[in-house]
Formats: structure tokens, C-alpha cells, sequence
């Protein structure tokens, strides 16, 4: 789906702390909705996944950072074979 036009809550992404993040994460990739891929853009750490109808979402979690980096400057945490 595109952006904004799936409906009234196109996006939503919360979690608590790092522990957090990497249990959801575990689920996600237990449950085949995510590679487990983390993307760090300092400020912001997520995990994307697909839900049942192919909708796009993210599991997110703000850190202690200030900085929020930009696409090129972001890393990335493969989950592990």
C-alpha cells in the first residue's frame, strides 16, 4: 500500500526500551512479518515488518541520542542466521 492511503492510522510505532525492541523483534522474525533488521538512525531504532494484509509497519524505540541520522548515514543490525 502507499503511504496515506490505507486509512485512518497509517502508522504507528512505539516501544518501551532497547529489551523491548529486540523481543518484538524476535517475534517478528519468529512469525516470518520481518528479516529483523534494525535500522539506526541514532535518535530512532527500528524493525520493520508486514502484517497479514501486506500492510507496511515499524517497531520503534527513541534513544538518548539527539542527532537523528539521515539515510546515508544509517546503520543497520542484520539478525543473525
Amino acid at each position: 500500500m502507499q503511504m496515506g492511503k490505507r486509512g485512518h492510522i497509517d502508522h504507528l510505532a512505539l516501544v518501551h526500551d532497547e529489551e523491548c525492541l529486540q523481543e518484538v523483534r524476535r517475534r517478528l522474525v519468529k512469525a516470518s512479518a520481518s528479516d529483523g533488521t534494525i535500522t539506526d538512525f541514532g535518535a530512532v531504532r527500528l524493525v520493520t515488518f508486514k502484517d497479514p494484509d501486506g500492510m507496511e509497519g515499524e517497531v520503534a524505540r527513541w534513544t538518548d541520542s539527539k542527532r537523528v541520522l539521515g539515510f546515508e548515514e544509517r546503520k543497520r543490525e542484520l539478525w543473525p542466521d
